[in-house]
């Protein structure tokens, strides 16, 4: 089995598909004749990436989401930069951390698998809880602190969450959805 690194150099050295003048089909670059269309590929240019005219769009911090987190409403927390999504139905307090302990009064939700200790996750690190129809969260004196769309949580302090809410635990960002 060739290693990871020779796949890399493999990819890194091929040269770039082109693209038939005459049908648009992309072909291999060794190729003389389009597969799909058999026309001509002589002067076929390799396909680049496209530089951009202009830097990209930035999507603004401020969140105007809906805050109503009603009883059949499941939280999807998006963890960045990886992307993975985990979906929780908030039915008691649930605690962001490190751990896998329950209580009572309680769930712990386990970030671990996101190098939550890296990223300077506490063991109990924030509280998200219902509040009526809404959802709130409690920064529980953390070692590194929580941030809610850039505003610092004052420990032991509720505030409510809205949908497409960006929150930061020590160095971990995750952004909050509501379904």
């Amino acid at each position: 089995m060739p290693s990871m690194s020779a796949n890399l150099d493999t990819i890194i050295n091929s040269r770039p598909p082109i693209r038939c003048p005459a049908c648009g089909h992309y072909c291999d670059s060794q190729a003389v004749v389009c597969p799909a269309c058999q026309g001509a590929l002589t002067g076929a240019e390799p396909l680049r990436t496209n530089i951009l005219k202009r830097p990209p769009v930035l999507l603004p911090s401020d969140n105007q989401g809906s805050t109503v987190f009603n009883a059949i409403a499941a939280l999807i927390i998006q963890v960045l930069p990886a992307g993975d999504c985990i979906t929780h139905h908030i039915l008691k307090p649930v605690v962001l951390g490190r751990g896998q302990s329950s209580t009572p009064e309680y769930e712990i939700m386990d970030l671990s698998d996101f190098h939550a200790y890296a990223q300077g996750v506490s063991r109990l690190h924030c509280l998200l809880a219902r509040v009526g129809d809404q959802l709130s969260a409690m920064d529980l004196g953390s070692a590194n602190g929580t941030y809610l769309n850039d505003i610092l949580l004052q420990p032991n302090e509720r505030y409510l969450i809205a949908t497409g809410d960006k929150m930061i635990l020590g160095k971990l960002h995750l952004t909050l959805f509501f379904s």
